[in-house]
């Protein structure tokens, strides 16, 4: 079984590890800490993500999808799914 848990450092307590013990009762367990990048700080890590943020912002056009379509692309987004925009209906800003 696999289980992630993001919460800031600061909610740690003993609920929590509580929390952990119910869920995986007496089996051996591997806790890995990882510090979340903020998205900010993803997008302007490189000068190829810079550059295409600022293409974004000063752009004039973009896109318009259904909440249907936002719910998909966001779940393939997230699953690292690579997304096909040019289904997507383009539309001047």
């Amino acid at each position: 079984m696999y289980t992630s848990f993001h919460i800031k450092a600061s909610e740690l307590d003993e609920k929590f590890i509580k929390s952990v013990k119910a869920l995986f009762k007496s089996k051996t367990i591997s806790i890995t800490i990882e510090e979340e990048q903020d998205t900010t700080e993803y997008l302007l890590s490189t000068e190829a993500n810079r550059k295409h943020l600022e293409e974004s912002l000063n752009s004039k056009e973009g896109y318009a999808f259904s909440f249907d379509e936002l719910k998909k692309l966001s779940s393939d987004v997230s699953k690292g799914k690579k997304t096909d925009l040019k289904k997507l209906r383009k539309v001047k800003l």
